[in-house]
């Protein structure tokens, strides 16, 4: 069980940028008790307003799910609530022609109160995790950038300019045989968790967003100079990011092993 001591402070923040017109990522930040909460990050797609109406829905759909429980209950349902959400949008898609097609990723965080945490990856936001001296991502993008690199294609350093850079190969309402990757970590005191859009990721390299996450103390200070921060760096996309912490009256634990995120089987 998680020490009794232990509380989870997390904050969100989504600005438009300096680009586009309208805002079409949504951010979540629900707690369902002292040390846990559903945080989430949906960047919406489909032009004219359908991409801001899917990243609605989808957080819509996520918040009605939101719950606490043992690890394999909340897992089923932020597994759950990511496929309703996408047969939502895809039946909304079928009744309103000008919202066919649209779509949003998911990156979604559910953090128990055993400080166990799943998470829900659809798409190309993120999940990443700062421990002692380890900063890590935990999701795995479902781009094209990102199989290429995996099947020796594309080198790891030519993905920022890749010309198909903006290929997603999943997203939340686009098909019925959505593929949710769900993972699973526990976490100790002294993490910190930062979910981002592409807007973020996109805009500043991993070491500045661990450079921000040990200099900023309170989580709402971490989103407002990580998103400075992207546009500054000249974002050309929506900038969101949810960033939470671990606190306990405590030491934290000695983080002597780099995180690792486990594939989470569902009965």
């Amino acid at each position: 069980m998680a020490n009794p001591k232990t509380r989870l402070e997390a904050a969100g923040r989504s600005v438009t940028g300096n680009v586009r017109s309208h805002n079409e990522d949504i951010v979540l930040v629900a707690p369902t008790g002292p040390k846990s909460a559903w945080l989430a990050v949906c960047d919406g797609m489909g032009g004219a307003a359908a991409g801001e109406v899917a990243s609605t829905v989808t957080a819509n759909v996520l918040l009605s799910a939101v719950a606490d429980g043992d690890l394999i209950h909340v897992g089923g349902r932020v597994l759950g609530a990511i496929r309703a959400a996408s047969e939502t949008l895809l039946a909304l898609g079928r009744r309103e022609p000008r919202f066919a097609g649209m779509g949003t990723t998911a990156t979604v965080l559910a953090v128990t109160s055993d400080l166990d945490a799943v998470i829900g990856q659809v798409g190309d936001s993120r999940a990443y995790l700062l421990r002692g001296r380890h900063f890590v991502q935990l999701t795995r993008d479902q781009t094209l950038v990102q199989l290429m690199i995996e099947r020796g294609q594309l080198r790891p350093e030519d993905a920022k300019a890749a010309p198909f850079g903006n290929v997603i190969l999943q997203a939340v309402g686009t098909s019925a045989d959505l593929l949710v990757d769900l993972r699973r970590i526990a976490l100790r005191p002294g993490d910190v968790l930062l979910l981002c859009s592409d807007g973020l990721s996109g805009a500043l390299e991993d070491a500045v967003l661990e450079e921000v996450l040990r200099a900023a103390r309170d989580p709402a200070r971490a989103c407002d100079t990580l998103i400075e921060a992207a546009l500054e760096a000249g974002a050309t996309d929506n900038v969101s990011c949810v960033v939470a912490r671990v606190l306990s009256e405590e030491e934290p634990e000695p983080a002597s092993a780099r995180p690792r995120a486990d594939t989470l089987e569902l009965p």
